[in-house]
């Protein structure tokens, strides 16, 4: 579900661009993990409190995703007035 958001609330020529920004914010998250879960593992020399986190950080974006985001709706295109 969360890739056809962009084409959901983006207007129209913009679904590329949202789809970028998010593809961007998703990718810079990829690459922060490893660092966060490496700190993690060199502080406790267990993977346990990795994991703790991992399925917290999982848990507050469900949530976050849930009930921050709201009703989806598209955006309005400039220069036109809604029906």
């Amino acid at each position: 579900m969360g890739w056809s958001l962009p084409s959901l609330i983006a207007p129209r020529g913009g679904t590329g661009t949202v789809g970028g920004i998010m593809n961007f914010a998703n990718n810079m998250m990829g690459a922060v993990a490893p660092i966060v879960t490496g700190f993690i593992v060199g502080a406790t020399h267990s993977f346990a409190n990795a994991f703790l986190v991992a399925g917290f950080m999982l848990v507050i974006g469900i949530l976050a995703f849930v009930f921050l985001l709201g009703k989806i709706e598209p955006l309005p295109e400039p220069g036109v007035s809604p029906d």
